[in-house]
């Protein structure tokens, strides 16, 4: 709608982005677009799950990310970022633990040999693959309010 309306498009669209909501039309929109894509909660929160008593997937802990990280020697949590940049976006990752905040910068990195470059062509399809559609960040089941049902 953007688009038919301005001249002038977002230069950013952050969009809850993880292992189980790719949202890869969305990305390949942006991108056609020059619109730089960033990842919001990009290693699936379960944080918001006490909003409304319910039982939500782990994606950390799906056995496939797992698989990947376990043979790398890394975290489910860097495999999930790297994906995520691999992908070319940037990623936000929320965590008040110093040594999970470095273990996130870590998995960011890009140049030869690192996490990012050397995930596999199968790697990315079978991390793309968990996509299910499933979204954490859920406003107006919440609270009811139409006007954040903006996914619609």
């Amino acid at each position: 709608e953007l688009a038919t309306r301005y001249r002038v498009l977002p230069f950013v669209n952050q969009v809850e982005i993880h292992p189980y909501h790719a949202q890869e039309g969305l990305v390949r929109y942006c991108r056609a677009r020059g619109i730089a894509v960033q990842a919001y909660s990009p290693l699936g929160t379960r944080g918001y799950a006490s909003m409304e008593g319910a039982e939500e997937p782990h994606v950390l802990e799906d056995p496939a990310l797992v698989g990947i990280a376990v043979e790398r020697g890394v975290s489910p949590a860097q495999v999930a970022l790297a994906w995520a940049i691999r992908r070319g976006m940037t990623a936000v990752a929320k965590s008040e633990d110093p040594s999970r905040q470095a273990e996130n910068m870590a998995a960011c990195r890009r140049g030869e040999g690192s996490l990012v470059e050397s995930l596999t062509a199968e790697e990315i399809t079978a991390i793309s693959g968990l996509d299910r559609g499933h979204r954490f960040f859920r406003p107006e089941e919440w609270w009811g309010d139409s006007a954040y049902a903006v996914f619609n």
